[in-house]
């Protein structure tokens, strides 16, 4: 149940960001720096994320979990960049920013039990989330400047309340502790008769 949560929270704000990107299009300025640092800043929260997730889920090789973090997060930066019609430079810039946290990510979770990872897997879930809301925010006032200026208390109301019902909806580690393969990366008891 929690990694199908996570799957379709990143799967939903991934099409958001990429809505986003597709109806501003033609407002994007492909060689300013702030929509460079945009695609790097969603590959990077988008790659934790993923990277915890990996390691959790196949928390018996580390390796493995890498790999696919990294595949995946290549994946989606290198779509998103594409979307943003940016220079194929910036793309393997954006793709190495996220395999990176990917395997910060991986890491993470191998050198902590599973259910301090899942707090890191909360965190970065919203962190993702609200680096993904923020974005939308912002190339939406590309064309909608005055309308976003209007509302913007509501919008940060609104950021709010999808955080909180993130939060408060989120599966809770009991989905982990009780599976008894998950417990292969908790630390070892050793039980010695004399």
């Amino acid at each position: 149940m929690l990694f199908l949560y996570v799957t379709a929270s990143l799967l939903i704000t991934l099409l958001g960001i990429m809505t986003a990107i597709h109806m501003m299009k033609d407002r994007i300025d492909k060689n300013h720096m702030k929509f460079m640092v945009l695609s790097m800043v969603i590959s990077m929260s988008y790659g934790f994320t993923i990277g915890v997730l990996a390691g959790m889920i196949f928390n018996s090789s580390l390796l493995f979990s890498t790999f696919i973090a990294c595949a995946v997060t290549t994946f989606i930066s290198v779509t998103v960049c594409l979307k943003l019609h940016f220079h194929y430079l910036a793309a393997i810039e954006s793709a190495f920013s996220g395999m990176m946290s990917a395997m910060m990510g991986t890491m993470m979770v191998d050198m902590l039990s599973l259910l301090d990872s899942y707090y890191f897997l909360i965190s970065s879930v919203l962190v993702t989330i609200l680096i993904v809301l923020l974005s939308m925010v912002d190339l939406y006032s590309l064309r909608y400047a005055d309308v976003i200026k209007q509302f913007k208390l509501w919008l940060v109301l609104g950021i709010c309340g999808v955080l909180a019902v993130v939060f408060f909806t989120f599966p809770s580690p009991s989905s982990i502790t009780e599976d008894p393969e998950s417990l292969d990366n908790q630390p070892e008891q050793h039980n010695h008769h004399h």
